[in-house]
């Protein structure tokens, strides 16, 4: 009798639910963001975004609580596509107030936009993500493309390009396993949410957006989760800032940037944004709006 040999199944199928490994925590963030999965964080431009995640990538590189919420330790990678000055500041204010002054070497910059949407630098960002660990010997848990906006080629509102985007960094993330972590800004019209195609949005598991809160002497800011595909959207949370000074220039001059405070931010609900009157500032200082326009 005649065998015919079926072709090898390429693709991984799993037999009904499965276990759901209640004793295995799915958190890189608790209550925050995932393990293995695709997150945005939004907000106009100055409204503090990239020192509130530079604050949580530090704090996975260095396996510290954030805000009081348990991190998985492993390495970063974070690419700086609107340069590394900035970033640099902040990453120096950090380790000085949190880290003894130590350096993160499970932290990696990428000073230069990498397009995710050409396969080429999808293989090389795969690569680099397999160096770092064997470097590390930790698994990469959290890639950040700080801005969206450059690292894209083509039109934001564009379905076609957009789904070009996510298509590299789903490949990223399935074939990394880390979480990929997506800095987005604003239109115009703060009430219509991240700038471009709605797709952007459909594509993520996580979307948080972050704001200044405006009459406020402290250099207070507000996050809130504005979708979970694995849970609730109703997480709001109020995080301070406070100035740090770095250093000084030839001329004596202070060089200063913005930290984020370590401690437990206020859990508020859908309806109760403002309720805490007791809260202290934690500064006050005319230099506030340069530094945050200056970096975002």
């Amino acid at each position: 009798m005649e065998t015919i040999s079926s072709p090898k199944n390429k693709f991984i199928m799993e037999r009904g639910a499965g276990s759901i490994n209640f004793d295995h925590d799915q958190f890189l963030v608790e209550d925050l963001l995932d393990e293995n999965s695709l997150a945005g964080f939004y907000g106009p431009s100055g409204s503090r975004k990239s020192f509130i995640i530079m604050d949580i990538a530090c704090r996975i590189a260095s396996g510290k609580k954030w805000q009081g919420r348990d991190v998985k330790h492993g390495a970063v990678i974070y690419v700086a596509a609107e340069g590394s000055n900035g970033m640099k500041k902040r990453m120096h204010a950090w380790i000085n107030k949190y880290n003894d002054g130590h350096d993160l070497d499970n932290l990696y910059r990428i000073s230069q936009p990498i397009f995710v949407s050409q396969p080429q630098v999808v293989t090389d960002l795969i690569l680099a993500t397999k160096n770092v660990q064997e470097e590390t010997n930790l698994p990469v848990r959290l890639i950040v493309i700080d801005t969206l906006a450059r690292s894209f080629i083509g039109n934001e509102n564009s379905a076609e390009d957009m789904g070009k985007f996510i298509a590299g960094c789903d490949e990223i993330k399935c074939k990394t396993g880390a979480t990929i972590l997506i800095v987005h800004h604003t239109g115009k019209d703060l009430g219509q949410g991240a700038r471009g195609a709605y797709s952007f949005k459909a594509a993520l598991d996580s979307e948080y957006f972050i704001a200044k809160i405006e009459g406020n002497d402290a250099l207070t800011t507000k996050l809130e989760c504005t979708k979970n595909k694995e849970g609730s959207d109703g997480l709001k949370m109020e995080i301070n800032l406070k100035i740090e000074a770095i250093g000084k220039t030839t001329k004596g001059k202070t060089i200063d940037t913005l930290v984020v405070i370590d401690r437990d931010s206020r859990l508020v609900g859908a309806q109760n944004t403002r309720k805490d009157k007791n809260i202290q500032p934690p500064c006050k200082n005319e230099k506030t709006k340069e530094i945050v326009d200056e970096n975002f």
